[in-house]
């Protein structure tokens, strides 16, 4: 990981995460909350989406930190849900 965010600190903030029944598992990057499977009989599913979640914080955040990007900002020529 500190070679793909160049040592980036995780962003300074609670997570929250939330167990959820339903196969969508929505975040709020904003708030630092994401949902994950409840349900799932394999643990290492359950895990993996909770690390997945949180590289997404931290790919907002280090994008925002290195380029002053936010996950809502357009790019030219990129579909409008590029990030």
């Amino acid at each position: 990981m500190n070679t793909v965010f160049k040592n980036h600190p995780w962003p300074k903030r609670q997570y929250i995460g939330f167990a959820i029944v339903f196969d969508m598992y929505p975040k709020d990057a904003q708030e630092k909350i994401f949902y994950s499977p409840a349900l799932q009989k394999n643990l290492n599913f359950g895990i993996a989406m909770v690390s997945h979640e949180m590289l997404h914080f931290m790919f907002y955040d280090y994008l925002k930190t290195k380029y002053c990007i936010n996950e809502e900002d357009e790019l030219e020529n990129k579909n409008l849900k590029y990030l």
